[in-house]
């Protein structure tokens, strides 16, 4: 689940989303805050002009009839307003005042800001003999437009924020879905399945297309591919007959010469013909397993009692080497397969571990089930593959004793490869530290938990 989730979050219809849920929420502060300024700026301006006006009125009454006449115009005003009106002071040269308190005793235009309250806006006026006349108001409409732009402000962004995360996770998950099933197919033809293809939604989007592409690229690929096995498979065919009968006529010569040694040049030519025509039958064994005709016929069949045969039958083998075959194989547990084949694969595994791993070392087969899978192993302490070697070692013709010392023809892995494919088991190659591990994963839709 955490893992998922992570998915979700890293994947790039998820950040794409975010990040276009980011920018748009910045747009949106950014035009709620335009919006605020210009209204601010147009309501300071309209209590400017109510000030500038009053201020007028009373200056006028003042130069007509003298600080008297201005004292009793702001008291009629004071007592006939007494709710919402704006503010008044007058100010001796010697600092006394009457009217309201205000926080300023200087001429000009000034903005006072309070806490908690609304800001004043003050214009002060010099009057004859060291006066000065202070009219101000209060930007409560201001005020209230800031709280209640802030407040909306606050939920348009959390209601962005919500949505856009909403839409992030589900257009991440929809994203993600679909390149895990492009992955998947990918996975299942990396692992030598060429004729998966990635299902088509019929959309006609770009997923829709890009599936299409891919799938017309897959066709193209195993028709190639395919040409290539079939041109390998008939050329190994066709060389099998003129190699028995070169076969038969160099037996027939080494019986007419019956003196001659092992290695006399006829019997070592009918050893290379042998190892010729192992190899024709190898690739000939491969083409068929990749063929699935084998698949036919599937059997149930007790791998543990097999493996069981084999070990005893190798045990002397392996002793002859001067090495020693351990058997670790849980009891009863079974596949749906190929006998033969699933016997092959451990015998190819135990030889070549044999041939390879040297005098001295142990060589550990295993068999065992956790429920999910059934897992076989072979391992040994040799001197192990290369890091390089190990994700090709399975190939045709490629083999880990790249100075081909020893005899083989660098199909015996290729041939177990081929086998486990055709079983669904995954194979693995990794280092025992010393030595090889091979290890060979069944599905749990071929492995039995016991024998019935």
């Amino acid at each position: 689940m955490y893992s998922m989730r992570a998915k979700l979050l890293a994947s790039a219809g998820f950040r794409f989303l975010a990040w276009y849920t980011l920018l748009f929420s910045l747009s949106v502060a950014a035009l709620a805050l335009l919006l605020f300024l210009t209204i601010r700026s147009s309501l300071e301006d309209q209590a400017r002009n109510h000030i500038e006006a009053e201020t007028a009125q009373l200056l006028g009454d003042y130069r007509d009839d003298g600080l008297e006449e201005l004292r009793h115009d702001i008291r009629e005003r004071t007592q006939n307003h007494p709710g919402a009106r704006l503010f008044y002071r007058v100010l001796s040269a010697d600092g006394r005042g009457i009217f309201d308190e205000l926080p300023a005793a200087v001429a000009g235009w000034q903005r006072i800001a309070r806490v908690d309250q609304a800001d004043l806006l003050i214009k002060g006026s010099p009057l004859n003999d060291g006066y000065l006349l202070l009219v101000a108001a209060e930007l409560t409409p201001e005020r209230e437009l800031g709280e209640a732009m802030r407040n909306r402000v606050l939920l348009a962004l959390a209601l962005t924020l919500v949505l856009g995360t909403g839409g992030g996770l589900w257009l991440g998950r929809r994203f993600l879905a679909e390149i895990n099933r492009l992955s998947r197919t990918a996975e299942r033809i990396g692992e030598g399945w060429l004729s998966e293809r990635i299902s088509r939604t019929g959309s006609g989007d770009e997923f829709d297309q890009l599936a299409a592409t891919i799938n017309r690229m897959l066709d193209r690929i195993e028709s190639l591919v395919a040409n290539v096995q079939q041109v390998s498979t008939h050329i190994a065919h066709d060389l099998r007959t003129p190699l028995g009968r070169l076969r038969l006529k160099l037996e027939d010569l080494a019986a007419a010469s019956p003196a001659a040694a092992p290695d006399h040049p006829v019997q070592e030519a009918i050893a290379i013909l042998d190892s010729i025509q192992e190899t024709f039958a190898a690739l000939l064994r491969i083409a068929e397993i990749q063929s699935g005709a084998r698949k036919a016929g599937f059997t149930r069949v007790d791998l543990s009692a097999c493996l069981t045969r084999l070990v005893e039958d190798y045990a002397a083998v392996a002793q002859d080497a001067g090495q020693e075959l351990v058997a670790e194989i849980a009891e009863g547990l079974v596949l749906s397969g190929d006998g033969a084949l699933l016997v092959q694969i451990f015998t190819n595994l135990i030889e070549n571990a044999i041939r390879h791993s040297g005098p001295g070392s142990v060589i550990l087969v295993g068999l065992q089930s956790d429920g999910a899978q059934l897992r076989g192993s072979v391992r040994d302490n040799g001197k192990g593959v290369s890091a390089e070697l190990m994700t090709e070692i399975a190939k045709p013709f490629v083999r880990a004793d790249a100075a081909r010392a020893t005899s083989g023809s660098g199909l015996g892995l290729s041939l177990v490869a081929a086998i486990a494919k055709l079983h669904g088991a995954r194979l693995h190659f990794m280092s025992a530290s010393p030595g090889l591990a091979v290890i060979i994963e069944f599905p749990i839709g071929v492995a039995a938990a016991s024998v019935d």
